[in-house]
């Protein structure tokens, strides 16, 4: 194999979405330039966080029942907690290619790109010519799965591997995240709101709506009464940190309803959005809980 591009769970992708020519956009389309006819071969996997609900623990895996995970943590009075996987996981991922970049949630959300970051350091020192890099995100979900897609069709252009680096790390600091949370369990549980305000909150179809930082945090914004408004927020976040068209990827949990209207504001306000829709796997429906969505642009 000539390339692998891992990833961990947060990316909200199975190996089975992806192909040579990433998840479904004509490479050439977006970059303006033709497919190399002897395109490499690139591989594509992840490694998977655990969700630890009372003594059970979810695996982030194809196997994973998010629905059986959510109702487990909505009836769970203690808080709920993530792990990721040791570097042995990246290990064995950053052995199957001498060309291998890896992407992962953002360091300030978890330990994955330590892992990942060891897991380098342990393949290199055995084998030193193999060239690895690891990406961190700053971000969760549909900014990684973007930013897979585009390291894909760099690939299959013909990138050297130093340019697949570069333009994957310019493309995450650039690309922003923003979400809406129409639960409040996890909040109430972590103690960053009152129970009595995440009950009524409940009550009053009350959505919470958050950003992902430049530093990879996540900050609650505010609060909206009511769908509509929730997306009318959504969409100045994105006109007041410059989107003007282009990709936008949703991912939704067990939501996709609101997903497609979010969609399709989207694509009413920006003729030129081109968005898609994905379901959150375990690790961002652990953070987003039920109804939540996610927005990458």
């Amino acid at each position: 194999m000539d390339w692998f591009i891992a990833a961990d769970s947060s990316c909200d992708l199975f190996p089975s979405q992806f192909s040579d020519q990433g998840f479904g956009i004509n490479p050439a389309e977006e970059a303006g330039a033709p497919v190399i006819e002897d395109a490499p071969s690139i591989g594509f996997d992840t490694v998977p966080f655990v969700m630890r609900v009372g003594e059970t623990d979810f695996v982030d895996d194809e196997n994973l029942d998010v629905d059986a995970m959510l109702t487990a943590m909505e009836n769970e009075s203690e808080v709920s907690t993530t792990a990721c996987s040791s570097p042995q996981a990246w290990v064995d991922l950053f052995q199957k290619s001498d060309q291998v970049v890896a992407i992962t949630i953002s360091e300030r959300l978890s330990g994955s790109f330590e892992s990942a970051s060891v897991a380098k350091n342990m393949v290199l020192a055995d084998h030193p010519d193999k060239k690895i890099a690891v990406i961190n995100s700053c971000s969760t979900g549909p900014e990684v799965a973007l930013c897979i897609d585009l390291m894909a069709k760099c690939i299959r252009m013909g990138d050297s591997f130093d340019e697949v680096v570069a333009k994957a790390q310019a493309f995450v600091d650039e690309t922003r995240t923003v979400f809406s949370l129409s639960s409040f369990n996890n909040l109430v549980k972590n103690g960053r709101i009152p129970k009595l305000v995440g009950f009524l909150a409940g009550k009053l179809g009350v959505w919470g709506i958050g950003i992902g930082s430049d530093k990879g945090e996540i900050i609650l914004k505010g609060k909206a009464r009511g769908a509509a408004k929730c997306i009318k927020i959504i969409l100045e976040d994105m006109f007041s940190r410059g989107y003007n068209g282009g990709r936008v990827l949703i991912s939704h949990s067990l939501n996709p309803d609101f997903a497609q209207r979010v969609a399709s504001a989207i694509k009413e306000h920006w003729s030129t959005a081109k968005v898609d829709i994905i379901p959150c796997r375990g690790l961002d429906a652990f953070y987003a809980e039920r109804g939540g969505v996610i927005i990458g642009y």
